[in-house]
């Protein structure tokens, strides 16, 4: 085989070998891109379950409150 012709065909594997390491980028560029938005989705979920839990345990703060009121107006 000529050195030309090894040349060629040295090149053409390096090509298809750069080609599947291009693949595997757009691949793992789109998984990730999918993982951030599921942790932003969490984020927005949690961001809710705390305001959800906030106001929750101020309501409960509002009646233990109101408990204390009547029992100081027994006592």
């Amino acid at each position: 085989m000529a050195e030309k012709e090894r040349f060629e065909v040295l090149l053409e594997e390096i090509k298809g070998k750069v080609q599947l390491v291009l693949e595997g980028h757009g691949v793992l560029d789109k998984k990730m891109g999918e993982l951030q938005q599921e942790i932003g989705n969490l984020d927005k979920k949690q961001d809710l379950y705390y305001k959800m839990l906030n106001h929750d345990i101020k309501e409960v703060d509002k009646k233990v409150e109101g408990i204390k009121q009547t029992l100081d107006e027994h006592v």
